[in-house]
């Protein structure tokens, strides 16, 4: 009866330690869907990241694309002006011998 007694004890400890935890899981339960409905409204910001690296991305390509063409447009003015330079010097050298 003494052993019976012991075990019914036991068993109503543990069943009390089971629903304490039951309790405080059901508590971590609500603050996880508290968190989530107030921060609902942040969920677009994946799909925004997203969004804005694909923009960025674009923009680095262009920006790039625009030095590029810079850096040609330089070089045709430099053409140019080598050009304008050997015609000055040509026509002068063809009056000399006129």
């Amino acid at each position: 009866m003494y052993q019976e007694a012991g075990k019914i004890e036991t068993d109503k400890q543990s069943r009390v330690k089971e629903l304490e935890k039951r309790t405080a899981a059901e508590k971590t339960l609500e603050a996880a869907e508290l968190y989530l409905k107030e921060n609902a409204r942040d969920e677009w910001l994946i799909s925004g990241l997203a969004g804005v690296e694909e923009q960025f991305g674009s923009l680095l390509a262009k920006q790039q694309e625009l030095t590029q063409k810079e850096t040609d447009l330089k070089k045709a003015d430099t053409a140019v002006t080598d050009a304008t330079k050997k015609l000055e010097t040509a026509a002068k050298q063809c009056s000399l011998k006129k």
